[in-house]
């Protein structure tokens, strides 16, 4: 048995370092620098997992804007923010959802959907973006209400701490998001709006995840790790959203049959897909409905908004709207600081940046 260990170990190392030579001396014409590194198989892996702000900015300095670096088995090319644009909008030649799904296994964790035949992005667009202005108020009374629920009615007189701001934002934000996805009702569930305010968090510890076994298939970890159920955080919010859609769905069904056009519309995504999809009552495929709701991520030349495609996510118009409402009505009615008096620092994972768990106080202003 031992031997067998042994000796497969032996052949995976082999077969890792065989690969690793045929990726770095294959040569390859008018491609960026590689970054010389002193320790081989783990190459600049190190200096990009613990040190990736000072380890880029210098290869910057030395490389210019775009080079390439050896992490995880694997050569990648780094391109200055300078030239974002032209990347994001060259669709024909980077393919931003097949680098997203590596990560993000979208078709383990959402199995009752087509990403192919669902397009996200036009989706939000036809249902959600044109409607802005219609959503605006409504998004504000949720912010409203929803910063009275998580914010004011915990800091009274007295200055309050906070520990960890960022689960109780995330909470606030997602309140109108749940409002606007499926409705008024059903969004004044505490486990629907956690669900919102959950799901995007526990994805990105996918992307905390390191890719070592990238060599052998992209993505290869995550995905064992999605299907074999270890970790799969759609599981538990699939369930809540389902319980609350379905409740939805038979209620509006049930209502527009027996009022017909006397029937009061909900003004949500979830009635818009109903009638888009032509639902029927005895036919309804819940799972799907649930999966709909997911983070849309494929960026097509309609989407290059917001910065001429420098930023690829197509809701970033919805939530830059929803972050003015919301730090327009808590900058009015409290003062906010840190328990240090200095802006906190992000957590880095690699270069990924997360928002800092530091001591926050806030207080209510006084009147003038």
């Amino acid at each position: 048995m031992y031997q067998t260990i042994i000796l497969g170990s032996i052949l995976l190392v082999s077969f890792y370092i065989f690969y690793i030579l045929k990726r770095v001396f294959k040569p390859k014409f008018n491609m960026p620098p590689l970054v010389r590194y002193k320790i081989p198989i783990i190459g600049h892996t190190y200096s990009y997992t613990f040190n990736s702000e000072e380890f880029l900015k210098q290869c910057k300095k030395e490389y210019g804007d775009i080079f390439s670096i050896y992490v995880w088995g694997q050569v990648r090319t780094i391109v200055g923010k300078e030239y974002s644009q032209e990347i994001l909008s060259r669709d024909d030649a980077f393919n931003f959802g097949k680098a997203f799904f590596e990560i993000i296994p979208y078709d383990l964790l959402l199995k009752h959907i087509d990403m192919g035949l669902v397009n996200m992005p036009k989706l939000l667009k036809d249902h959600i973006f044109c409607k802005l202005n219609f959503y605006s108020e409504r998004m504000q009374k949720c912010l409203h209400s929803a910063t009275q629920k998580y914010i004011d009615i915990n800091v009274h007189d007295d200055p309050k701490v906070f520990n960890n701001m960022y689960p109780l934002i995330n909470k606030i934000i997602s309140t109108p998001v749940a409002n606007i996805f499926i409705g008024e009702e059903e969004s004044k569930y505490d486990e629907v709006v956690t669900t919102f305010a959950e799901f995007t968090n526990d994805l990105s510890t996918l992307i905390k995840i390191p890719p070592f076994l990238n060599f052998f298939y992209p993505g290869l970890l995550n995905r064992i790790l999605v299907s074999s159920g270890l970790y799969n955080p759609a599981i538990k919010h699939r369930n809540v959203l389902i319980k609350h859609i379905k409740n939805q769905v038979c209620k509006r069904l049930k209502g527009k049959a027996k009022y017909g056009d006397s029937w009061k519309r909900p003004d949500d995504l979830l009635q818009d897909i109903i009638e888009q999809e032509n639902i029927d009552l005895n036919n309804v495929n819940y799972p799907s409905l649930a999966d709909i709701n997911v983070p849309a991520s494929k960026i097509g030349k309609n989407f290059m908004l917001f910065g001429g495609g420098k930023h690829a996510c197509p809701g970033r118009h919805f939530a830059i709207n929803e972050i003015k409402f919301f730090m327009h009505n808590i900058i009015l009615k409290y003062n906010i600081c840190t328990e240090s008096g200095k802006i906190e620092g992000r957590k880095m994972y690699g270069p990924t940046a997360y928002p800092s768990s530091g001591v926050v106080i806030i207080e209510k202003r006084r009147a003038n």
